[in-house]
């Protein structure tokens, strides 16, 4: 049985989905009833606001963590996602 997981967002230019996103992603966490778990929003340049967002939704989770880089691909953003990943 697990008991928790990392759950990552590869996110460029998202202003208009992050949002939903990760409120969907926590309800499905919430409903599995694991020990522990993390959203991470890799935020892969963005030129949007969708790194303002997503800070804004790990100031309100402390599970949800937001790592900002220079803009890499979706390659890269995933990497940085498995990476940064504790569960």
């Amino acid at each position: 049985m697990i008991d928790s997981l990392s759950v990552f967002f590869p996110a460029y230019n998202e202003e208009n989905n992050i949002l939903d996103t990760i409120e969907k992603a926590i309800q499905v966490l919430k409903n599995l009833k694991l020990d522990r778990y993390e959203i991470i929003v890799v935020d892969d340049g963005s030129k949007d606001n969708t790194g303002k967002i997503a800070d804004g939704l790990a100031s309100k989770y402390e599970y949800v963590k937001v790592i900002h880089q220079s803009n890499g691909g979706y390659g890269m953003a995933l990497r940085t996602g498995l990476y940064n990943a504790k569960y």
